[in-house]
């Protein structure tokens, strides 16, 4: 194995066990590297240390495909008008989704309003103990 391979076995270990065997094996191939990667935060690159909860509530895969469909017609164009195409489309976005949160006029956001809402209805089944 290459450099190359085994920083993205390592980064892609989901174990302490295999991270640490595969880091073992960078190590022996350039003790550089292992100590570059070493001083790094583990959290952030590779994924036995990542947090096993949802960071987001959405998909990360429904928003890729979402945002690909939206700029279907500006990826056929050379780049400058494409990034051009995807910087109106994200404005606009924005400006949507600004428009949308000021005319519901809540103390918070929507989405997180009907999420508290749910909880406190299935509290009303709870019994303190």
């Amino acid at each position: 194995m290459d450099l190359k391979d085994l920083l993205w076995e390592a980064a892609k270990a989901t174990t302490q066990e295999d991270f640490k065997k595969h880091m073992d094996q960078l190590k022996k191939l350039n003790l550089e590297a292992y100590g570059y990667l070493m001083g790094k935060e583990f959290r952030l690159w590779t994924r036995h240390a990542f947090r096993p909860f949802p960071k987001w509530d959405m998909l990360l895969n429904n928003l890729c495909e979402c945002f690909n469909s939206a700029i279907m017609e500006a990826r056929s164009k050379p780049i400058v008008t494409m990034l051009e195409m995807i910087k109106l489309y994200i404005m606009d976005r924005i400006v949507k989704k600004r428009q949308r949160l000021e005319d519901y006029g809540g103390p918070i956001c929507p989405k997180i309003q009907a999420k508290i809402e749910n909880a406190r209805r299935g509290a009303s089944y709870c019994i303190p103990h």
